[in-house]
């Protein structure tokens, strides 16, 4: 069998004259400790931070209102309680960390589970955003050498002339992206006449030098 325990702290300290006998009751039936630390508290959950009474489990604890009625009266712009689930027997996915912040536009809470499935999501999000990003990239080249102005030897002079090395380095990478693509539909007779030229070309430079090119970031 395994144990387990939520401790916690409380952070800044808080004065005196805001921690109350009926306040500090309040408190201390949540699992809260205190220091005296000069003319200011020091709270702290050692052993199990809890939100029902031990008796009465219908019975809520407010230590949540009662911590937010000290920091107002503390005039404290934020009260932090940043907590750990810990136990004997750790298993990945049931245990870590959590918060409370506590301001005067109320209490907002999270915990390690929910910042993972925050970040999961944020991560997922941005890969489609660069998935759509560089499809919209691909579309504004097709559309400006469609109106007729392209002149190759320009725009050739300008990136190998101006711009940043290391920038021509990773055009060069989606310039071997596309000729590794077009080899491809080369070798599976994916052209016609308007861009059998290219396909060609580029399937003769793959098989001369190879698909496997490296063109580090520098």
């Amino acid at each position: 069998m395994s144990d387990g325990s939520m401790q916690a702290t409380v952070s800044p300290n808080l004065p005196q004259h805001v921690c109350t006998v009926e306040r500090i009751e309040v408190l201390a039936r949540a699992g809260f400790s205190f220091q005296c630390e000069g003319e200011s508290l020091y709270f702290f959950v050692k052993e199990d931070l809890k939100d029902f009474d031990g008796d009465h489990h219908d019975i809520e604890i407010p230590w949540r209102e009662t911590l937010q009625v000290m920091r107002d009266e503390a005039n404290h712009s934020e009260l932090i309680v940043e907590g750990a689930y810990t136990h004997t027997k750790m298993r990945p996915g049931e245990f870590g960390g959590f918060v409370y912040y506590f301001t005067k536009h109320g209490v907002q809470e999270s915990n390690t589970r929910s910042m993972l499935e925050s970040f999961a999501a944020e991560n997922r999000l941005l890969f489609i955003e660069a998935e759509e990003r560089n499809r919209n990239a691909a579309r504004y080249l097709a559309d400006y050498v469609n109106r007729g102005i392209l002149k190759p030897e320009i725009f050739a002079a300008e990136t190998v002339n101006h711009a940043h090395r290391t920038l021509q380095q990773l055009m060069m990478r989606l310039f071997w992206a596309c000729i590794k693509a077009w080899a491809r539909a080369a070798k599976n007779r994916q052209f016609d006449m308007r861009n059998q030229a290219t396909v060609s070309l580029c399937a003769e430079i793959v098989d001369k030098v190879g698909e496997d090119q490296h063109f580090p970031y520098v």
